[in-house]
């Protein structure tokens, strides 16, 4: 076996060893979130329709610490009772 595919084969286990940790992890999370009974769950889309606020808006809002959102697989979520508390904290 050359250099090449010594590197070649090290490459691809690595590869799946990263694939099998995203994975656990990801599962982790869902995990939590499914954990938390009770708690209400809104993605972006929701959370914006529901405020009348744009992307922009939402994002400024996670930056300065008002929001706390929950990524999942790429997509975001926020919990229904931040979305309360932020609101009682605007007035």
């Amino acid at each position: 076996m050359t250099i090449s595919d010594q590197l070649i084969e090290a490459l691809h286990r690595m590869e799946k060893s990263l694939s099998d940790i995203r994975d656990m992890l990801t599962m982790r999370t869902e995990e939590e979130l499914q954990l938390a009974e009770g708690d209400t769950w809104l993605d972006k889309q929701q959370v914006m329709q529901m405020l009348h606020i744009s992307d922009r808006t939402l994002f400024t809002m996670r930056k300065e610490g008002k929001l706390t959102a929950y990524t999942i697989r790429g997509k975001i979520y926020f919990r229904m009772e931040d979305i309360e508390n932020a609101l009682k904290g605007r007035d």
